[in-house]
């Protein structure tokens, strides 16, 4: 048996209500935590997010091909400063 211990919060995303039932745990709700979650990726990098609001005009996507979990984000030099929406 092994455990492990994961920060809830950038591994979960509870998924069990229909879209737009006005409850917790929708798609939209799943979908804004993990926009919310590359956002943290962006800002740790050092990267100033422009418009950088809570509605779904802010998206910020990052591809898995560039990076999986947050990691090398930094390493783009002259990129200190992002426009929201990006993808």
């Amino acid at each position: 048996m092994a455990l492990l211990n994961i920060c809830r919060d950038e591994e979960f995303a509870p998924l069990k209500n229909p879209p737009n039932s006005g409850e917790a745990d929708t798609p939209e709700i799943a979908c804004c935590m993990i926009l919310d979650l590359v956002k943290t990726w962006t800002k740790d990098a050092g990267v100033e997010l422009v418009n950088d609001g809570s509605d779904s005009e802010s998206l910020c996507e990052i591809s898995p091909l560039v990076s999986y979990a947050g990691e090398g984000l930094n390493g783009h030099p002259g990129q200190h400063k992002l426009d929201c929406p990006f993808t």
